[in-house]
């Protein structure tokens, strides 16, 4: 009983997608006894227990759909302080009383919503799941975002951490066709940047899609004003561009096919960034992610990151 419509995995796709664990932490002290998460059943609404060595901590979701037999709810809320705090905590362990869920997450520093993200990695390990926080010493508040067999989660808590871990490469990727029933759709093409070392003063650029039939379009990529109301229209290190398509808005997607001809959708992607120029390029569907949603971009030169 998901509720992430194409636009919020745009969203996701920009601030929250998460690195996988790489190599084997430290492993840490078994579970503490100090925190138990309370039945998901009880109520409809599930908790997560995170803990590092002995000191656990209850969390509760502030956003959640679940379901359980013929039973189902879903609440969408905000994050809202105080925040469950971990305290001192470089490697954390999630608990969570159901199988068959993942977990990702991306932290901010503590207090900033609007501040710099930084990937998390959460890998599964033994009955739970670990997570390691990335860049350097300093308190955060975690965002954590799950998604199994009963619904999904979304919950945030705050720690300090204690270690200098390296700051995540810059990297970009692209939203532009969809597959659906009668064929491929397309609303508009939006590149997404994150990890900059810092948002360009200027930028600007253009895609340019050639289609498995040989027709080819070319469309300019500007910066998008900030929505009405959004919370957080600069995030340091990140930048959006998008590529209008004629017919289509970011909300009704069109037929592709009358535009762009047939798949497969060569894209070959130029902006400059502060007067630097990168260029890259990428095919749909091929080089689509695990998910079927995004496509990665392999810039040259590479792009400045921190």
């Amino acid at each position: 009983m998901t509720r992430t419509t194409r636009a919020g995995r745009a969203a996701a796709a920009l601030l929250l997608l998460t690195a996988c664990g790489t190599g084997a932490p430290t492993p840490l002290a078994g579970p503490g006894t100090g925190a138990e998460p309370s039945s998901p059943i009880r109520g409809m609404r599930p908790a997560l227990v995170v803990g590092s060595g002995s000191h656990e901590v209850l969390v509760h979701p502030h956003t959640y759909c679940w379901h359980e037999g013929e039973q189902g709810v879903c609440s969408d809320g905000n994050p809202t302080e105080p925040y469950a705090d971990l305290g001192v905590a470089d490697e954390v362990g999630i608990r969570f009383d159901r199988s068959g869920w993942t977990f990702s997450a991306y932290a901010v520093p503590a207090g900033d919503r609007c501040g710099r993200i930084r990937p998390t990695p959460v890998w599964a390990e033994g009955k739970g799941w670990r997570l390691l926080p990335a860049g350097p010493a300093g308190a955060y508040d975690v965002s954590l975002s799950g998604r199994g067999p009963q619904g999904d989660v979304q919950a945030v808590f705050r720690l300090t951490t204690t270690l200098d871990r390296p700051e995540p490469a810059a990297e970009a990727l692209v939203s532009s066709f969809w597959q659906s029933s009668e064929g491929p759709t397309v609303a508009a093409i939006g590149i997404g940047f994150r990890h900059l070392r810092s948002t360009p003063d200027e930028a600007s650029g253009r895609v340019s899609i050639t289609s498995g039939d040989g027709t080819a379009r070319t469309l300019p990529l500007v910066e998008p004003r900030p929505e009405q109301g959004d919370p957080c229209p600069h995030i340091p290190g990140s930048l959006w561009l998008r590529a209008d398509v004629p017919g289509a808005t970011s909300r009704d997607s069109v037929d592709a096919r009358p535009l762009f001809g047939e798949p497969p959708y060569r894209h070959r992607v130029e902006v400059v960034l502060d007067g630097a120029r990168h260029v890259a390029e990428t095919s749909w569907p091929d080089g689509l992610d695990a998910e079927g949603n995004y496509l990665d971009l392999a810039f040259s030169p590479p792009l400045p990151g921190l």
